[in-house]
This record gives structure tokens, sequence and C-alpha cells, in this order.
């Protein structure tokens, strides 16, 4: 059955399925994956409203680098700086209450928030320094400027970017959200913290998460070794 492309009136489509199919296997997929999403934008000159094929187009861009990627140029911190201005531009909503479906799209600004740290974050052995050092100058950024415009509070951004800290588990991630959670106990006020985002909740949680996942190990080798 063929992939039925949704459009909106401002001539906005989905990107093609045989788009993705051609950016698995290209060579230069860091060119591809951004010349899309320019031909995908539409004419911003008469375009000024959130359209959320904007943010669909984009979700489905980043999880398919996450799944296929292969062009070591995607881990350049161009690359990252190109992507960062699709991503304000598609999560920008300028009234929250004129969208019908609020809540499907929160769903999948989360989903594409995550998928953005994991390729900030995992297999950092593939990264450079310049693109870490831009992966956690741009969370911070998310945190302290107003540059984004999304439906996330930055209490959502930073329990987010937590909960997948704990999930990819790495020095590089980790150092990352302990310099943006520096950030965001400075911008916010402390009485609107949520108690789960206060220090010393987020140590215990650490602590738990760390003595679980030794739990796990710890039962996964008797099961190997025991005779």
């Amino acid at each position: 059955m063929p992939y039925l492309y949704r459009k909106d009136e401002d001539s906005i489509r989905d990107i093609s399925y045989e788009f993705f199919q051609f950016f698995r296997y290209s060579e230069m997929q860091d060119k591809w994956a951004i010349e899309i999403l320019r031909l995908m934008d539409g004419n911003r000159k008469f375009i000024k409203i959130f359209d959320e094929l904007w943010l669909y187009n984009f979700a489905r861009l980043i999880t398919q680098i996450n799944l296929f990627v292969r062009s070591g140029n995607i881990y350049k911190y161009k690359f990252l700086e190109h992507l960062k201005r699709f991503y304000y531009h598609a999560v920008n909503i300028d009234n929250p209450i004129t969208i019908a479906n609020i809540d499907k799209i929160r769903e999948v600004e989360v989903y594409a928030y995550t998928q953005l740290l994991k390729i900030m974050f995992e297999n950092a052995e593939d990264k450079d320094a310049l693109f870490n050092r831009y992966g956690v100058n741009w969370c911070i950024e998310l945190i302290q400027s107003d540059r984004y415009k999304g439906i996330l509070s930055k209490h959502d951004i930073i329990s987010i970017f937590f909960e997948e800290t704990l999930k990819i588990a790495n020095k590089n991630i980790e150092e990352a959200f302990a310099e943006t959670l520096s950030v965001y106990y400075q911008k916010v006020e402390i009485s609107t913290i949520p108690s789960h985002l206060k220090p010393e909740a987020i140590k215990e949680t650490i602590k738990e998460n760390r003595n679980l996942s030794t739990s796990e190990y710890e039962i996964t080798r008797k099961k190997l070794f025991s005779l």
C-alpha cells in the first residue's frame, strides 16, 4: 500500500519514504538531511505560524539519523549548527491555545528532544570534542536563553534531559547534564522547582538507578556462572 503523504494548504508535505531509503545508503547523509529540511520548510515569507508538519518532518528525520547514520560528517559541529536552526523553527508556537491537538504536539516534541539528545551524546566515541561541546552549549541554551519557543517548560526540558542521562549513562552526557542543571538552578525561581528536580532528589535518583543497574548485573552474572 503506498504511503499517504500529508500536505497542508501552504504546500508543506511529509518527507517521502523514498527519501529515507536514499538517505540510509548515501555517503553524504549530512548534506541530504539539511537539504531535505530546507526543501520541506515551505516559504517562510508567507508561513509565519506554527505548522505541525515541520515538527513531524524534523522528528522523523532525526529518528532516521539515530537508526541509520553512516556518514561521519553528521558528527561534526557544523551539522548540529544547521540542525538547531530547523529545530527552533519546527517547535516555534506563538500561542499554544490555538493548537487543536496540543497533547499530540507535546508528545512529538518530547520525542524529538530525546532523539536530539541521542544524536548528541550516544556513541560518544564517534564524536569529536567540538561536536560534544556544541551539544552541551545547545542544551544550556534551551534553559538559559529565550530562543526556544516550544511548549515544554524549563522544568520539562531538564526532566527529560535527566531521564535520558540515566538511560545513555556515559561521561559526556553526565557532564552535559551537570552543567545544564547548574544553569537551570540559576535561571528558574527556587520556589518553582519541582521536588523531583531538587539537588538531593536528583542525587537520590542517581543512586537508586545505579543500585538497580548493579543488582540487575549481579543477577545476570549468577545465572551465567551457577552450575
